[in-house]
């Protein structure tokens, strides 16, 4: 697994069902960071900043993917309706439809990232909502949590900047 001691706290919390979800919540995760890494190499491949941006871009994501996971003992499900859950959707969906692409390269490697991402939201809602649903209610977890993920997905898929914006 390539997760933080965080991570590996997780995984020695949970039963064998817990830590096949939590693999696979992992695995997609990390095909996930790869794809926005190449999205972004693609968008700077003619420059000598595309490793840098590259490479910059996968930290950020697992740093904020070890976050959650030192969060993930503490996880408390908010009441969250279904306009609430939608919200986000369509602010990510407009922030991916914000970003343009020049290339036919650049616009297969940002579809990736979608797909890739979809992977990790629903391998991610599975495993909240294996351990946590129980005692929180698999629907307020799944909406919770979906939240959360679509907020972040909305900053994640702006285009990738040099400046740092």
């Amino acid at each position: 697994l390539r997760a933080s001691s965080g991570g590996k706290d997780v995984v020695a919390a949970l039963d064998a069902r817990g830590k096949a979800l939590f693999a696979s919540a992992d695995k997609a995760f990390g095909e996930y960071v790869s794809a926005m890494g190449a999205f972004v190499y693609e968008v700077y491949i003619d420059g000598t900043i595309r490793s840098a941006m590259s490479l910059a871009t996968e930290t950020a994501l697992t740093t904020a993917r070890e976050e959650d996971l030192e969060a993930f003992p503490r996880f408390v499900a908010s009441a969250t309706s279904l306009e609430d859950v939608a919200a986000p959707r369509r602010v990510s969906a407009a922030a991916l439809a914000m970003v343009s692409t020049a290339t036919p390269a650049e616009k297969a490697a940002l579809e990736k990232t979608q797909r890739t991402w979809e992977s990790y939201e629903n391998a991610d809602v599975a495993l909240y909502e294996y351990v946590f649903g129980p005692k929180q209610g698999p629907e307020r977890v799944e909406a919770a949590r979906r939240v959360a993920l679509e907020t972040r997905r909305a900053k994640e898929c702006a285009p990738p900047s040099a400046s740092g914006e």
